[in-house]
């Protein structure tokens, strides 16, 4: 019965202490994961933007360094000069595919020995040319007539470019491919950590709950086995220290500290007691040897020898004396 107790106890004890670690475990995790997936969310957000606003930044730097070499060309610009200056300037593969094309006010192209690729009617014209930048305007792709599937839109960059013979306007059309591949990239970055990050919140989070939970467990463990034996025992904590734990340790003392002087005092009781106690059943001991067992009449015999065995529990035997002679009557 005793072993059967002490299982139950100890499983009881261990499903407790396993409750606290998973649920220490589980709002490590779940304060992990809110910043986790927040701080990923805000990254996104920001990082989307500048990516986007970035490739918005270096077309136009691109535009503006195309225009420069340009206006010595005009008017009617050959389409080899032009499409060497476009070589040059777009090489890099953050582009992808473009198209470009220098238009006059009237919306037709400049470029010698090139068709219209670009409809007038769906460009800002007069905007562009009265701006003194580039102007940006994006249109979305569909993707079923789109030969880059990973563009989202595509990017009309217009500038004005100025000559003698007049303004022309520079057309430059690139997608938005390398900034969808950089985004891509992005989500599948946010993505493993998203996947990885919870993992690792459970690791750590088990090893900081049972950081956190081990002080607990030595307190109930000494709770548990404070007893009459171990009542002396001192329970050890820091003075300084003023957390949640510290301040139980000392409430827990405190009442050890109580508990070991009431059962100092109710030692000291019995041993009062006992000693008062000892006095009268040592006398009456003694009264009762001598005593003339043989000649005394049997209701009274048996009193001596029932107070010798009651004050045995009691009392040490006291000093045995010879029993005295039977009284004899003078003649």
């Amino acid at each position: 019965m005793g072993a059967a107790a002490y299982t139950g106890e100890s499983l009881a004890g261990m499903a407790v202490r396993m409750t606290h670690h998973v649920r220490g475990t589980i709002g490590v995790c779940a304060i992990f994961a809110q910043i986790n997936w927040g701080s990923g969310g805000g990254c996104w957000l920001y990082e989307s933007a500048e990516i986007k606003q970035r490739y918005r930044d270096l077309l136009s730097e691109k535009v503006e360094a195309i225009a420069e070499p340009v206006s010595s060309f005009l008017p009617g610009i050959q389409l080899s000069n032009l499409e060497t200056i476009a070589r040059r300037e777009l090489r890099w593969g953050w582009v992808g595919r473009y198209r470009l094309d220098v238009l006059r006010p009237d919306g037709q192209s400049d470029v010698t020995g090139r068709d219209e690729i670009f409809n007038p009617s769906e460009l800002p014209l007069a905007t562009a040319l009265a701006a003194s930048g580039v102007t940006i305007k994006t249109v979305d792709v569909k993707q079923e007539n789109n030969p880059d599937s990973t563009a989202r839109a595509k990017h009309i960059a217009m500038m004005p470019v100025h000559h003698e013979g007049g303004s022309r306007l520079l057309v430059v059309e690139v997608s938005d491919a390398f900034a969808q591949r950089q985004l891509s990239l992005l989500r599948r970055v946010l993505l493993l950590a998203g996947a990885i990050g919870p993992l690792a919140a459970l690791v750590a989070g088990w090893f900081i709950a049972g950081v956190a939970v081990a002080p607990l467990e030595r307190l109930r463990g000494f709770a548990r086995n404070l007893g009459p034996e171990s009542i002396g025992q001192e329970l050890s904590f820091d003075e300084d220290d003023t957390t949640e734990v510290a301040r139980l340790s000392r409430e827990l003392e405190d009442a050890r500290q109580r508990i070991q002087a009431a059962f100092e005092a109710q030692g000291r009781f019995l041993s009062n007691v006992s000693h008062e106690i000892k006095t009268p059943i040592s006398v009456l001991m003694l009264e009762a040897q001598p005593l003339p067992r043989q000649t005394m009449p049997a209701p009274y015999r048996a009193f001596p020898s029932s107070a010798n065995r009651a004050s045995i529990p009691l009392a040490p035997p006291p000093a045995r004396f010879p029993p005295s002679p039977p009284h004899r009557t003078r003649p």
